[in-house]
């Protein structure tokens, strides 16, 4: 019985084997037998590139097993393969059709080559010297099977045994040395093994049973020669189809790649001494085992990791690495879980996606406080005041909290957004197709440093596989000075582990009949403060602050509006006052409307209000008299009359407009409120 589970991976500095950082999607599966031997020894398991694994263990003596993943309609399959006739039975190699070879005992008791193609074991050391032990250390996709057999004098010789011929060929004499054992083939008949070499160490070597670029028929090369100059002992473990060589050496282990003759060290994790390298696949990735501590390892591409930095886990149980045995064309690794057998299969990495951002609903109505979470006003893209181009906005509430530092408008009561701000990222990808466990969090961290990070708990009102909703907020270092910023992006963290950004956010989705004011197209916008921003497009931020502290919607567009000021308009407290494309301000006190007699028998009619504005002079605070000398930074208020006359006939017509105390600044005097905003 096997058991699978998602296990997230995140693989240090590669993205799937290359210089960046990814996270890697594995399922980890529990092969369903113990690798433990006698002593604390592990029994090896390999892999072919159709996932199917091969190991010993499970028993003392040991047996082998095999594994073949789902196929179609059939489920994972575990199953003993057999014997010789006695125990232990050592698998220690598969290809790709799914032939086993490895060593067993016979049932003359001697230990002889095996090969297992899915009926009973055929028994290769029959064909080798009687009373000799042997074992089969490799096969390849064509059926050619390597190994060694030692005979009654203790001399120990290299074989290759053809599977379509069902013969085996005695290497030992063309490979030379008092010993010598072949420990893999690869698919163009290239074998490589040890031997011992003229000056009495063991030595690898190549050996080409067919002639190809880099070797001809029958020829041998002392591969150890190459390494420290031929004075350490190295044994060559293992080829691949791009004809590269994992050899292990009194120095520690190198790929050789025999075509270029090039000499690549493969170095321990950096919390290991050494390592053992033990399998190769045809991308040059090894895996095998680290000491101090003792862990697997995976190597690539000049990298080499620690698996047990992982947090390798399965059910909830961690797992500890003793060894990474194996690894296939794919990147799957049969690890060694101490004392199970596990698969490690990549799968594709979860793609992780922001579509739109939504938020700040008026309690349960159709209203929005932000429209859809974002607002349009100044600046323009490029910081420019006044230029009459003006970009939509995500806005973010700076006030909230007992020490927040903003005030409502002449008084020192602090500005509370109602109801509480929120956003909520819609998109993919958010949890593992198994959904995101409840009890942790996932977490958002902002490109802004002006923007605090925020932790968002798994639940239908947080961190969902599709939303994320939160409240986003501001930490400025300083004193609080922000405009706009049209690069912001997040950084998400599941709370799976993956890691997924810069994400950038995505461009506002405008109302129905709304035009992109984005110039050529583009949008430049990003993050804004909703309330207590400075610089350019102050009056536009403190009308906000306004009417959030109301708990009312900012008007979209907030910095103009379709709806012309004239004789017909009745002001209302909260309304948006604009004046022309250069300023923005707020009515904040209740109106009052009088009449009175005019001249020639016509009647004024006069609302009287105060207009809330910034950006307008220098003004002495909680609402003081202002100077006109400079532009301002803090609110300023001035009490306004607005004059209809009506004649005897009912004609209306506007006797004094609304003005700003703006007007004597940008507008010489000339500057009326020419629209609103209800």
């Amino acid at each position: 019985m096997t058991r699978q589970r998602w296990f997230l991976i995140l693989l240090g500095g590669l993205l799937w084997f290359t210089s960046q950082l990814c996270a890697q999607m594995y399922t980890v599966t529990d092969l369903g037998w113990e690798c433990a031997g006698p002593g604390g020894a592990a029994y090896h398991a390999f892999i072919n590139n159709n996932g199917q694994v091969t190991g010993g263990g499970g028993a003392n003596p040991p047996h082998a097993y095999l594994y073949s993943p789902p196929s179609g309609t059939t489920g994972a399959i575990t199953a003993d393969i057999g014997t010789l006739g006695g125990y232990p039975t050592l698998p220690y190699a598969i290809n790709s059709s799914g032939e086993v070879v490895g060593s067993s005992i016979a049932a003359t008791g001697d230990t002889h080559a095996f090969l297992y193609s899915g009926g009973p074991m055929t028994d290769l050391g029959i064909h080798l010297p009687a009373g000799s032990s042997s074992t089969a250390y490799g096969i390849n996709n064509n059926g050619q099977i390597v190994g060694g057999f030692t005979t009654t004098s203790g001399v120990t010789q290299a074989f290759l045994y053809n599977v379509s011929t069902g013969m085996p060929s005695d290497l030992g004499s063309k490979i030379g040395g008092a010993n010598n054992q072949a420990n893999s083939i690869n698919d163009n008949g290239q074998i490589v093994g040890s031997f011992t070499a003229p000056n009495g160490l063991t030595h690898a070597f190549l050996y080409c049973t067919t002639t190809i670029a880099v070797c001809s028929k029958g020829s041998m090369t002392d591969l150890g020669a190459f390494i420290s100059g031929g004075n350490v002992n190295s044994w060559a473990y293992d080829i691949n189809n791009a004809e590269q060589v994992m050899i292990e050496s009194d120095s520690g282990p190198v790929i050789f790649v025999y075509s270029g003759g090039e000499i690549i060290s493969i170095p321990p994790p950096s919390d290991a001494s050494a390592v053992d390298a033990l399998r190769m696949n045809d991308s040059g990735q090894v895996v095998g085992e680290s000491e101090n501590p003792i862990s697997g390892f995976f190597y690539s591409g000049g990298t080499t990791i620690d698996l047990n930095t992982l947090g390798l886990s399965i059910l909830g149980s961690p797992i500890t690495v003793q060894l990474a045995f194996d690894i296939n064309d794919s990147g799957s690794i049969v690890i060694s879980g101490w004392p199970e057998v596990y698969l490690l299969t990549p799968t594709t990495p979860r793609q992780i996606t922001i579509g739109s951002i939504t938020g700040w609903t008026l309690g349960g109505s159709a209203e929005e406080l932000v429209w859809e979470a974002k607002w349009q006003g100044q600046p323009s893209y490029d910081k420019t005041a006044n230029t009459n181009i003006y970009d939509d906005f995500y806005a973010i509430d700076v006030c909230q909290g007992p020490t927040s530092p903003c005030k409502i408008e002449g008084t020192t009561t602090p500005i509370v957004v109602k109801p509480i701000p929120y956003w909520t990222l819609n998109g993919q990808g958010f949890c593992p197709p198994s959904g995101c466990p409840s009890g942790q969090f996932g977490q958002i961290v902002f490109s802004d440093s002006n923007i605090s990070p925020v932790t968002v708990p798994v639940g239908p009102a947080g961190w969902m596989p599709n939303s994320i909703t939160f409240t986003p907020s501001f930490a400025p270092s300083g004193s609080f000075q922000y405009t706009t910023n049209p690069g912001v992006t997040v950084t998400i963290t599941t709370p799976d582990g993956i890691v997924s950004g810069p994400l950038p956010l995505p461009p506002p989705q405008l109302p129905p009949g709304e035009e992109p004011p984005w110039l050529g197209g583009a949008w430049y916008g990003g993050v804004i403060a909703t309330i207590d921003g400075r610089g350019y497009g102050q009056c536009t931020w403190y009308v906000a602050n306004q009417r959030l502290a109301q708990g009312l919607g900012i008007p979209y567009p907030s910095a103009y509006t379709s709806t012309p000021i004239d004789a017909s308009y009745v002001p209302q407290q909260w309304d948006v006052i604009d004046f022309t494309t250069l300023h923005t301000a707020i009515i904040i006190s209740p109106v009052t409307k009088t009449t009175s007699p005019g001249s020639n028998g016509d009647t004024l009619i006069t609302y009287n209000f105060t207009i809330g504005e910034m950006n307008v002079g220098t003004c002495l605070p909680n609402g003081g008299a202002c100077r006109f000398s400079a532009w301002s930074e803090e609110p300023s208020s001035v009490d306004r009359p607005f004059v209809i006359t009506r004649s005897p006939t009912g004609e209306q017509s506007v006797q004094t407009p609304i003005y700003s105390l703006d007007i004597t600044k940008t507008c010489n005097g000339h500057c009326p409120a020419t629209a609103y905003f209800h």
